[in-house]
Order: C-alpha cells, then sequence, then structure tokens
C-alpha cells in the first residue's frame, strides 16, 4: 500500500515545523542525564545501589 504523496509531503512539513522544539528537548534530555549521571558519580552510586537484594544485606 503507497502513501499518498500529499500525506507524505505533510509529514516532511510537520517535522521540519518542529524541529526546533525536538531539538530543544533532546537538549534538555541530555543536560539533566547528565546531571543525574554526576550525582551519581558524586555520591558514589552505581547500579548495585538500585538492586531491590542489594538493601537486604548490606
Amino acid at each position: 500500500m503507497k502513501m499518498n504523496q500529499e500525506l507524505i509531503n505533510l509529514t516532511k512539513e510537520v517535522e521540519n515545523d518542529i524541529y526546533e522544539i525536538t531539538k530543544k528537548i533532546d537538549q534538555d534530555c541530555m543536560y539533566n542525564s547528565n546531571k543525574v549521571l554526576e550525582a551519581f558519580h558524586r555520591n558514589n552510586l552505581s547500579e548495585m545501589h538500585f538492586n531491590r537484594y542489594y538493601w537486604i544485606w548490606s
């Protein structure tokens, strides 16, 4: 089933229209992820601290 050319064009137009918005969202996600990772590093946390069995034996 082929997509209607009008629909393809509309899709491209919308993608172009929201490009700056999605770029900002991506930048915010990267910034916030880095903040969380830095906090983990500062507090010597790792994946094992989030394992439910870690809390039983620590």
